[in-house]
Parts: C-alpha cells; sequence; structure tokens
C-alpha cells in the first residue's frame, strides 16, 4: 500500500498496523491533520468505536473518513450513530 500510494503521488502518508486500540493512541499525539483516513481495523463493535475515538481528533473541517467494511459486523452500529 505504501508503495502504491506514493507511486500516485501521496508525499505525506501514515500507515499502522499492529492491535489499534494499542498503537493509535500512542501514535496520534505525532500525527498531524488528516485529509484521509481509513478505518480497516478489528470487526468488532468495541475495536471499531476504539478507532474512531481515536481519530476524531485528527480531522479537520474537510477531512473524509473511510471505514471498510460497513455495514457489517460491529462497523456499522458505530458508523451509523456518528452524527453528520
Amino acid at each position: 500500500v505504501d508503495r502504491f500510494l506514493g507511486r500516485k503521488g501521496v508525499k505525506s502518508r501514515h500507515l499502522f498496523s499492529g492491535n489499534t486500540t494499542e498503537s493509535l493512541p500512542i501514535a496520534k499525539a505525532q500525527l498531524p491533520k488528516m485529509d484521509l483516513v481509513f478505518i480497516d481495523g478489528g470487526h468488532s463493535e468495541e475495536t471499531v468505536a476504539s478507532d474512531w475515538e481515536n481519530v476524531k481528533d485528527l480531522l479537520h473541517e474537510k477531512s473524509i473518513v473511510f471505514f471498510d467494511d460497513y455495514p457489517n459486523w460491529g462497523v456499522g452500529p458505530v458508523v451509523d450513530s456518528i452524527d453528520s
């Protein structure tokens, strides 16, 4: 994914692997505001809710957030609860 984004001209990109309930709360303090966030972690409602809570601080007025696997598993309830 990193090589693909680089070939497409995306100069500033941050990719994280691992358990996001552990890694994202630590990493977000060092990250800038994001134009695009793609959430593709665990499928439990608890994990998706944690990912959402952690990325909210990284968003600006025109940010776009994609949730993989919507509306399946725990993704649907979290996304459906977000106030547009």
